[in-house]
């Protein structure tokens, strides 16, 4: 990543990354469009972070159809946005308004799992947003693809909320 202008923003502190990560639940892709070369393709997604060792990993489904998809399956990269924790502060003794956020922005490779593989990630998906182990509708995996975002770049800037 290109260096960034706010230091006093940059968080670098990994374990403080992977919280930011865990904590979010939208991340925005940014998918290249050969045909539209000039304006990248951006799509919100749900997802459910996962960490091992330094690597974040961010799990993500949706229909087998579509520009996402075929745009994910042409070009395996992707760039992404994630935020969360937002909160428009107004410092009215200042004349300032500022919003208070936590985000990580990157690039990741796009993996597409099938079989076993991508039905373990969807039962692992499923009990993260329920929060316990969820009995999902097993009849939309035929149409469901599931993939694997990669990170491979990453940076990360916080505002704190004032305590």
């Amino acid at each position: 990543m290109k260096p960034m202008r706010r230091k006093d923003r940059e968080v670098k502190e990994y374990e403080k990354v992977v919280e930011v990560l865990m904590n979010c639940d939208v991340v925005h892709l940014g998918l290249y469009d050969d045909e539209e070369p000039l304006s990248p393709y951006i799509v919100p997604v749900n997802y459910v972070g996962m960490v091992e060792g330094n690597q974040m990993y961010l799990y993500i489904h949706g229909a087998k159809a579509g520009r996402k998809f075929e745009l994910m399956k042409k070009n395996n990269v992707c760039s992404f946005v994630l935020d969360g924790d937002r909160q428009v502060d107004v410092l009215a003794d200042a004349g300032d308004i500022t919003t208070r956020y936590e985000s990580i922005m990157g690039k990741a490779d796009i993996i597409f799992i099938e079989g076993q593989e991508a039905i373990d990630a969807l039962q692992y998906v499923a009990d993260n947003y329920a929060g316990y182990d969820f009995d999902w509708n097993h009849a939309t995996e035929k149409v469901t693809s599931v993939a694997i975002l990669k990170v491979t770049d990453w940076s990360c800037k916080i505002n704190p909320k004032m305590v």
